[in-house]
């Protein structure tokens, strides 16, 4: 194979080319193959042109696969607010990623940065959903603000709730702080509806307070995006909401939430299942 001085001479001849998509992909692959053969190498051959900088994390993800806490320790030593972690992150999964977590809670990433931290949860998922939840939910709990900062939560309870929607709420049911669980609850209402607006709704809505419920409501206004159908929809309206205030405020929701999704005839589907005097439902219910 190439040596590492050959890979930097060809990068070198590939720098004086015109820049072009398909320069840059030859250039990425360059840098790729020196940091698998000496990453610390290619860290010090990229630092000498600034063009290549862009590729800090590429070589600091390829370097963990030999050295975890070598190139955690780099990272930091580049960049100590953690901003190169991504890198490493995104190459790391199963125990590797376990490691990694252990790692940056002793450098501090969760306190430094914690929106960066949020991000390796889902790195952690592959090897025990329960374990990552509980992980995630901890430090968002952690933090002065935890619902500015739950993403990472959201991020393992979204692909949770698809892979064994039994399993996490049975993690949620479980839990004894009422803290905790009013927090769990809302982070898997809107990771849950975020993907299957219905679902969320079927499995959910008996779990909620009101305040989660608007979060949710919201949430629908937000994201009509094709996930659900408004005749469905409906049907489970009323089906299951005994309170034509809160059926109401379900469809109004529905009806913002269509009114600029381009989706006009969904919109025509919902709008006559409404009553027009009030903004509320019609009366379909099928006793």
């Amino acid at each position: 194979g190439a040596s590492a001085s050959n890979l930097e001479g060809w990068t070198r001849q590939l720098l004086k080319e015109p820049a072009t998509s398909d320069r840059d992909s030859r250039l990425t692959l360059l840098i790729q193959r020196l940091a698998t053969i000496d990453p610390e190498r290619a860290l010090v051959f990229i630092s000498e042109h600034v063009e290549l900088s862009r590729h800090q994390a590429t070589i600091l993800g390829a370097w963990a696969q030999s050295d975890l806490s070598a190139a955690v320790s780099k990272a930091f030593e580049l960049d100590a607010s953690g901003r190169l972690i991504y890198g490493i992150m995104s190459a790391t999964k199963g125990e590797q990623a376990e490691a990694l977590y252990t790692l940056l809670l002793e450098k501090g990433l969760d306190k430094i940065s914690p929106g960066q931290f949020q991000n390796l949860f889902s790195r952690l998922y592959d090897s025990g959903a329960e374990s990552a939840a509980s992980k995630a939910l901890q430090h968002s709990l952690s933090l002065k603000n935890p619902s500015w900062q739950s993403h990472g939560l959201e991020n393992v309870l979204r692909r949770w709730s698809k892979d064994d929607p039994t399993g996490v709420m049975a993690w949620v049911d479980a839990m004894e702080s009422p803290g905790s669980k009013s927090f769990a609850l809302q982070s898997l209402a809107t990771a849950w509806a975020e993907r299957d607006p219905l679902g969320s709704l079927e499995n959910l809505w008996h779990r909620l307070d009101s305040k989660q419920r608007d979060r949710v409501l919201n949430q629908l206004s937000n994201g009509a995006d094709g996930k659900w159908e408004p005749a469905t929809m409906m049907d489970w309206v009323d089906e299951h909401v005994e309170s034509p205030e809160e059926a109401g405020k379900i469809l109004a929701n529905l009806v913002e939430g269509l009114r600029n999704s381009q989706q006009p005839a969904l919109m025509a589907e919902l709008v006559p299942r409404l009553d027009p005097s009030n903004g509320h439902r019609q009366t379909h219910k099928k006793r």
